[in-house]
């Protein structure tokens, strides 16, 4: 722990569920000081990752500079992460304060990517999509020319995001996934993400031919059953849609039917029908409102999109939510 071995860990190995709580929690009854404080970072980033999402935050400069850079920038991507997840004041803050850590662009190490690819999910985080955009992009170019495809998949994923937001895709964004998806360092279901990702990407692009290669459950039916639940989920909620808009609505029906309704995509179905059927979305952005485990973002988008009437706001929901 003196030396941040578990911050630049695997992010596996920071997903242990709470056997690393219980470890943090015997370490940090042992500890003081520089260690202490490194702990508590490194329980809050596991707790994000099981679902608990907390503002970490900003530490002390002079104790933030006692770190070696590849640290120090692995900590201030999770400060980043940790603000964006949950806070949207402190999330414009913490981007001015960790932007400043970037070299040229270019000119940025692996380090440096992983903090880059931070900002541009904090700036779509607030619907800054162009923005974000141009950060991820080169994040990805960067990972894909320092021989580290498989670095790369959260910032193509969320790139993959935005770009089907803004309705316009890199040309090199096939090539970017086939470089991620056979990277033999990849981690095992990762290419679940990148197909869902890409999938809806296509979908919004007014593409669903090629979104239903990415997001047919017949494709690599083992990766599905085997990713977690919420990546299950969203895939079933985004081919139901790609069912719609290919004409079968009875199959799109029950694929939204087969949907858990102990998670928030029954709901976000629900509002994708409501607003194929032009009826009130009132009552389900309330509902989703109220859920505990979206409740902040979906809160969050309204609010960004409070200019808009209650129909131009649920479209966003159901457009940007981010799976």
């Amino acid at each position: 722990l003196d030396q941040g071995s578990l911050l630049l860990a695997p992010k596996a190995v920071l997903e242990t569920c709470d056997l690393l709580q219980r470890l943090l929690g015997s370490a940090a009854a042992e500890a003081d000081g520089s260690s202490l404080k490194l702990i508590e970072i490194t329980r809050a980033v596991n707790l994000r990752h099981l679902g608990f999402p907390a503002l970490i935050p900003w530490p002390d400069p002079e104790w933030l500079h006692s770190w070696r850079r590849p640290l120090r920038l692995r900590i201030l991507a999770h400060l980043v992460q940790s603000a964006a997840d949950c806070d949207e004041q402190a999330e414009l803050d913490y981007f001015e304060r960790a932007r400043g850590q970037l070299s040229a662009p270019g000119e940025e190490s692996l380090e440096e990517l992983i903090l880059l690819g931070a900002l541009g999910r904090a700036l779509a985080a607030v619907r800054q999509y162009p923005d974000a955009a141009a950060l991820l992009r080169r994040a990805v170019v960067g990972f894909v020319e320092l021989g580290q495809p498989y670095q790369a998949s959260h910032s193509f994923c969320e790139l993959c995001r935005v770009q089907g937001i803004l309705g316009s895709e890199d040309p090199l964004t096939a090539s970017w996934m086939q470089g991620i998806a056979t990277d033999p360092r990849s981690p095992a279901g990762q290419l679940s993400f990148l197909r869902l990702a890409r999938g809806r990407s296509l979908l919004q692009l007014g593409r669903p031919e090629l979104a239903a290669e990415q997001l047919d459950p017949r494709a690599i039916e083992h990766q599905w059953r085997l990713c977690p639940l919420h990546v299950q989920q969203s895939r079933g909620r985004w081919w139901a849609l790609t069912l719609d808009r290919l004409g079968l609505p009875a199959e799109a029906e029950r694929e939204r039917e087969s949907l858990s309704a102990d998670t928030e995509f029954r709901l976000l179905a629900a509002l994708d029908r409501c607003l194929r059927d032009e009826e009130d979305p009132g009552s389900i952005l309330e509902e989703l409102q109220q859920n505990q485990d979206v409740g902040y973002e979906i809160r969050r988008l309204r609010r960004l999109a409070s200019a808009g009437t209650l129909e131009e706001q649920a479209w966003v929901v159901v457009a940007e939510y981010r799976y």
